[in-house]
């Protein structure tokens, strides 16, 4: 950031040459393809993943980011593990930081007691005297060489110094000389964030093959990405837009907030239309009961506890969260009316929209493959001779464990090495298996959609094969790097290998996918027992006819068992919906953290009010969305509204 004295503000200024030149050294140190001694291709230098800390307690990485502090200074071994300072940069700067511990006090502290005793503390915390009874307390202990060596030469330990290693005390030099403190100030914790936009979009550009090799014009690229952050900071975190700009965003926002009151009271109505029971037949000159107070008073008694709860915990917050909506909410007070700017900055946030369509696309995955498998699991358990409890069991199981547990779990499969549970086992198995196993997937939904063309079913048999093309797609998708290597016939290729590891959750190809089939591992026994319970209420009366009749298994599955199972499966796909919308944020929180383009919109709101504290444009955001789901929701409850459930084995 820089400061302009006659203007009096703040401007990014992270898109010289200079950050150019460290951009695409970073982007090449994660992404450049190089040969390992057994002649296994490798795509980049530098390991980023959150468990680092357990690869290099086992050795496994070479060289490591920290903060230098008595901590890390106690764990290291000067005889293994050297210490450098940051080196220089493009610019003739290093990129070291100052990071220090730092206290805060409670604004709102109205006992002057209690202020003076906490100012105290906070003044006594680092003060000379402390740090003096900090080195004497760590030299008496025998610690005084994972001391700072200034303190050792304040208090008169210089004798310790010998003991020091003569690199750390350069490195701590250097550091103190060249350290930056972080950026503070008014929305500067979402610098990070900002300044992440372009190292993402570098490094999906250099695993794409998409950058020039000619170096001026791969830097040029480099400096083009940063130009756009830049810009976007200025917007975003510094709020620098021009009148017209300004302008057109409350006008959009003005329009936006009229859609958002006319979409909520039309369905308000449809709801209440679609949910008051029809006259009785022969009755309908009867005066209807409206609420029946007295006729009811019991149920009413029965229910307010409930309506009181919902009450609480729901409809107040959302009142609260309207009038949040157009202001810049502080938490210990002090927010500003800012009216239609929050409404206005979201409609024109990119990455807003992106988190919306990234929405979509989880919730697209979800329903396609956890909506449907638990019922063809239940089919298959039900036609199963043997071992049928047994198979049960091995599904439910998954279910028993945290979902937070699951996450983890799958996390470590995903290990981006040969070392990775999932990667050990694919890169042993030949292409030519992931193709027959396509093939499979294609001839099973091929067989559904012949069978609904000879019924006329268009539509659905349309369905069920654009599910077997992607189905395929998917499954040769994962022999596709094989058929990339050179000097190789198409018959080696069938039998080859994986010639490297897939990047799961760093690859935006495979990250979004990634996150979901955690989801399906764990749900599918849940909804396949439930499947299974419903199946067991099918007569076999049905079946016997349809045998005499003629129809095939496929047939059996589409015209009883689909027809009958219809309430429970309308039932399941709203509940599969609304999870694929609401349930998002926690998988890809833990998964990505919203990386490799999987910022979904939930997690986006997340980082918006609590991370970077901006509750305002975050209730905007919660509105807009639900703007965009009120349609869908509002078809869920017509179909629920019309739903019928009857026991099993009772006659209509």
């Amino acid at each position: 950031m820089k400061y302009d004295k006659k203007t009096d503000t703040w401007r990014a200024v992270f898109d010289s040459m200079a950050a150019a030149k460290a951009l695409d050294f970073y982007t090449r140190l994660c992404t450049e393809p190089w040969i390992d001694e057994l002649g296994k291709e490798r795509e980049g230098y530098a390991y980023k993943e959150s468990e680092r800390g357990l690869k290099w307690d086992r050795g496994e990485i070479a060289m490591k980011t920290a903060y230098v502090d008595e901590k890390i200074l106690s764990n290291l071994n000067p005889d293994v593990t050297g210490m450098v300072p940051v080196p220089i940069g493009p610019g003739n700067n290093r990129g070291a930081e100052l990071n220090s511990r730092m206290m805060g006090m409670f604004s709102g502290i109205k006992d002057p007691v209690i202020r003076d005793a906490a100012w105290e503390y906070m003044s006594f915390y680092h003060s000379k005297v402390a740090v003096k009874i900090k080195a004497k307390i760590y030299v008496e202990g025998g610690m005084g060489k994972f001391l700072y060596p200034e303190y050792l030469k304040m208090f008169g330990y210089e004798d310790f110094l010998r003991l020091i290693p003569k690199q750390w005390l350069e490195c701590f030099d250097i550091a103190m000389k060249t350290g930056q403190p972080e950026p503070y100030g008014k929305n500067s914790n979402v610098a990070y964030e900002l300044m992440t936009y372009p190292i993402h979009e570098a490094e999906g550009l250099a695993l794409d093959n998409e950058l020039p090799e000619d170096p001026k014009a791969r830097l040029e690229v480099m400096h083009n990405i940063l130009k756009k952050a830049v810009k976007k900071a200025d917007e975003e975190m510094l709020g620098i837009i021009t009148p017209e700009q300004k302008r057109t965003r409350r006008i959009a926002a003005v329009v936006a907030l009229i859609f958002i009151i006319v979409a909520f009271t039309f369905v308000f109505k449809k709801i209440f239309k679609a949910f008051t029971p029809p006259p009785l037949p022969g009755r309908e000159h009867e005066k209807r009961v409206r609420w029946g107070f007295v006729k009811y008073k019991w149920a009413y008694i029965i229910l307010l506890p409930a309506a009181l709860t919902v009450l609480l915990w729901r409809y107040l917050p959302l009142g609260q969260g309207s009038i949040m909506a157009f202001q810049d909410y502080r938490i210990v007070g002090g927010s500003s009316w800012v009216w239609l700017d929050n409404f206005g900055n979201v409609l024109w946030d990119k990455s807003w929209w992106v988190a919306v369509v990234n929405s979509f696309r989880f919730s697209f995955l979800i329903l396609g493959l956890t909506f449907l498998p638990p019922v063809a699991l239940a089919i298959f358990l039900q036609e199963s001779p043997i071992f049928n409890i047994f198979f049960r069991t091995v599904f439910y199981l998954p279910a028993v464990i945290t979902s937070l547990v699951v996450i983890v779990l799958w996390k470590q499969f995903y290990e981006p090495s040969e070392l990775g549970v999932l990667n050990m086992v694919l890169m042993h198995i030949p292409a030519i298996f992931f193709i027959l196993f396509g093939l499979l997937l294609f001839f099973v939904m091929f067989s559904f959609f012949s069978r609904l063309m000879m019924h006329q079913k268009t539509l659905i048999a349309l369905c069920f094969l654009v599910a077997g093309g992607l189905m395929l797609w998917a499954a040769c998708s994962f022999a596709w790097p094989v058929f990339s290597i050179k000097d190789k016939t198409v018959f080696e290729k069938l039998f080859m290998c994986l010639p490297k590891p897939f990047k799961w959750l760093t690859d935006s190809d495979s990250a979004m996918i990634a996150c979901v089939i955690p989801m399906i591992w764990a749900g599918m026994g849940p909804g396949c027992l439930i499947y299974l319970a419903a199946l067991k209420g099918i007569s076999n009366d049905f079946y016997e006819a349809a045998d005499i009749d003629g129809a095939s298994f496929i047939d059996k599955i589409l015209f009883i068992v689909f027809p009958i199972l219809k309430p429970l499966l309308i039932i399941n796909f709203v509940g599969v919906f609304i999870r694929a919308m609401y349930g998002s944020t926690q998988s890809i929180l833990a998964m990505t953290g919203g990386g490799a383009n999987t910022e979904v919109a939930g997690l986006k709101i997340f980082y918006k009010a609590f991370v970077y504290m901006q509750f305002g444009p975050a209730t905007a955001m919660a509105w807009i969305l639900g703007l965009i789901m009120i349609g869908f929701t509002m078809h869920q409850l017509k179909i629920l509204a019309k739903v019928e459930f009857k026991a099993a084995g009772s006659k209509a």
